[in-house]
């Protein structure tokens, strides 16, 4: 997978990813090369790898979450969105 193996982007905690995507982004010299020419492809796999397991995690978390008393999304009998209190 380029920089690192999907084990460890499982096994790692949240801090511990956005350390290491920083210190990739801090560490690579960007002006050395072209990103069009695939000069960084490893870099930006493994930027793109972190951010999807960060978004995964989180997705997850939410979904996990009771939303069943939020009030957005009900259509009310003064219509959309709107509260019933007048």
């Amino acid at each position: 997978m380029g920089l690192f193996g999907k084990g460890w982007l499982k096994s790692s905690d949240d801090d511990e990813l956005r350390s290491r995507k920083s210190e990739i982004e801090s560490e690579t010299d960007w002006s050395s090369g072209s990103i069009l020419d695939g000069d960084f492809d490893g870099e930006i796999e493994a930027i793109d790898a972190i951010d999807e397991e960060l978004n995964r995690r989180a997705w997850g978390r939410y979904n996990s979450e009771d939303h069943s008393n939020e009030s957005y999304g009900i259509h009310r009998e003064h219509g959309w969105y709107l509260p019933n209190d007048d």
